[in-house]
């Protein structure tokens, strides 16, 4: 009686056994297959990252060969002390008046800046680079700080030729400030395509309508030429690809590195049988199809394509998917469309002050046109976000 009960004893370690290294080998072909999609899914990536133009037209007058970015790290780099060592000055001309600004004696110091974001903003390649003056650790994550003193140069530069009465030079280097933002927010990564959206701000902000109403006739349809070429260069939708490719190589990088399957307590991660290599597989695959679903959406109007982003990106949260929940896609996406709203708001407002009616332009973060209203204050254009973003309406008095 005794032996049977230990032959039954161990035919059920001999189940156990078998049904775990059974359930082992099962993880790892899983893993193993997940990680073959991750493969081809990078290099696929690389291959489409690779094949993009970088060729584009100036919005002013005819292009020069060269790197953009190459003049613009010039600039960067002359505008490093703008910061750096007379930032007091420097901020108190973020507040001034045009008057102040065009005596300034911080103005010989941003010359060369000036200067080097014409040059880039005429050449006629704007390939981003992965690393330099522009960019930080060689990532290709464009410097913020950089950049964002280039464009105030420019704005400032602007408003003391606009003050200076040379409109047409004010609207040239300022339509040049506005191109370094198109260049960073094509240049790839989300942050550079959100750096982009502030530093175009920066340029659009600079044209009040009490300076718009200081501009030539002349100066204003330069104004509206180039703005009309920065409209039509300018995305309506995030591309999330390159931040992909970025993901794709990072966690490459940690499988080449030889991480090993240990079991994880992380939430979620018995559907992946507790292997974290499995698990960080299958998330950045989730993370592909949310992808996957911006591009096909990328045309439909905003409130439609953010119900869907939204519905995915909380699909991918509940399942534990820590790349779309740090993505933000649709916020982010967000910044992007308030952008070229501003943009567009400027062209309409330039119709008005040049005596037509504002042009029946789309509004990215609605399925309508901008909204124009006249009133006895004036005629009030606005974009469906005004409310939340006052930025985005514009009070024309004709």
């Amino acid at each position: 009686m005794a032996s049977n009960r230990r032959r039954a004893v161990l035919t059920v370690v001999l189940v156990a056994m078998v049904g775990l290294f059974a359930g082992e080998a099962w993880v790892q072909h899983r893993t193993n297959a997940e990680w073959q999609r991750v493969a081809a899914e990078r290099d696929g990536l690389a291959v489409q990252l690779a094949a993009r133009p970088t060729q584009r037209a100036p919005l002013l007058g005819a292009p020069t060969p060269g790197l953009a970015f190459d003049h613009y790290a010039v600039a960067a780099t002359a505008a490093a002390p703008l910061d750096r060592d007379r930032s007091t000055e420097a901020h108190k001309l973020l507040t001034a008046d045009d008057a102040t600004v065009a005596a300034a004696p911080l103005r010989a110091a941003w010359d060369p800046v000036v200067a080097a974001v014409r040059a880039g903003a005429q050449a006629d390649d704007a390939r981003a680079p992965q690393q330099g003056p522009m960019t930080k650790s060689g990532d290709g994550i464009v410097d913020l700080l950089a950049v964002r003193w280039v464009a105030n140069a420019a704005a400032f530069e602007a408003r003391a030729r606009l003050h200076e009465g040379r409109g047409d030079d004010a609207v040239r280097v300022s339509l040049a400030g506005m191109t370094l933002g198109r260049d960073v927010l094509h240049s790839g990564l989300l942050i550079n395509q959100l750096i982009g959206c502030a530093v175009l701000a920066i340029g659009v902000d600079t044209w009040t309508e009490a300076r718009l109403a200081r501009l030539s006739p002349e100066a204003r349809e330069l104004l509206a030429t180039g703005l009309a070429a920065l409209d039509a260069q300018l995305p309506v939708a995030l591309d999330f690809t390159a931040e992909l490719g970025f993901a794709a190589a990072a966690i490459a990088q940690l499988e080449a590195a030889g991480g090993k399957d240990q079991g994880s307590s992380a939430l979620g991660a018995w559907r992946h049988g507790f292997s974290p290599r499995w698990q960080l597989a299958s998330h950045f695959l989730g993370y592909a199809d949310v992808v996957r679903l911006a591009d096909a959406t990328r045309n439909q109007p905003w409130p439609e394509r953010k119900a869907r982003l939204r519905a995915a990106i909380a699909e991918a949260d509940a399942a534990g998917n820590a790349f779309v929940a740090v993505a933000h896609l649709d916020s982010a996406e967000r910044q992007l469309r308030s952008a070229v709203a501003s943009v567009r708001l400027l062209r309409m407002a330039l119709d008005l002050h040049a005596g037509r009616d504002a042009s029946a332009l789309p509004d990215p973060l609605a399925a309508a046109p901008i909204a124009v209203s006249a009133g006895e204050g004036g005629v009030r254009l606005a974009s469906a976000d005004a409310a939340k973003q006052p930025r985005l309406q514009r009070l024309v008095v004709r």
